[in-house]
């Protein structure tokens, strides 16, 4: 069994950017009174059952057209790829994975980010991804921790990152040392340090 660490990192926000208030905002004609609420929408209608995928990709486009009727679904779909765009952390993947295992565990749709890792290159560096619609749970539920533990092997140490704290309190149960990943990206420094 090897004792190299393993490096538990989530996507949005820390390998790719969130979708962001601007992918609402540049959204066809919609004005902040339209944004708003549609986000809002979103965060409580569509966002646990599209990660989950409980609700199919097709069904958002559908969803998200009942908004923005005689759009080309196209430019909807050019926009969620404009604002998921690599981030600082994706191009240390490299590096990292010379000293440790890395895994991913994100709430998203696999549809999305996996082009884009494969795009950049990084897969290869990756012992495992756990994508929240490809395992039917989300962070921070204990299921999908416990289906990302699996693929750890050895008596490394876990250090898992996520931007949002509130998916730290499950991690730390089962033994994993947490990190925030920042917006100055100083989290980065940390994992050089631990690593």
């Amino acid at each position: 069994m090897s004792n190299k660490p393993h490096l538990m990192l989530d996507v949005g926000g820390v390998l790719l950017s969130n979708l962001s208030p601007l992918f609402w905002k540049e959204l066809p004609l919609a004005e902040e009174a339209v944004s708003e609420p549609l986000v809002k929408q979103f965060k409580t209608d569509i966002r646990t059952p599209l990660w989950t995928g409980q609700m199919e990709e097709p069904h958002f486009w559908s969803w998200l057209m009942q908004h923005f009727p005689g759009t080309d679904p196209a430019v909807l779909r050019s926009l969620l790829f404009k604002h998921l765009t690599p981030l600082p952390g994706l191009y240390k993947l490299e590096e990292w994975s010379r000293r440790a295992d890395i895994h991913l565990l994100s709430n998203h749709r696999a549809e999305w980010i996996v082009p884009i890792l494969k795009k950049e290159g990084v897969t290869r560096f990756l012992n495992s991804v756990t994508i929240s619609s490809e395992v039917r749970c989300c962070k921070p539920g204990r299921e999908i921790y416990e289906m990302a533990a699996v693929h750890l092997n050895g008596d490394g140490r876990i250090v898992f990152v996520d931007d949002q704290e509130k998916n730290f309190p499950q991690a730390k149960r089962i033994g994993w040392k947490t990190i925030l990943a920042d917006p100055q990206g100083r989290w980065m420094e940390e994992i050089d340090r631990l690593l």
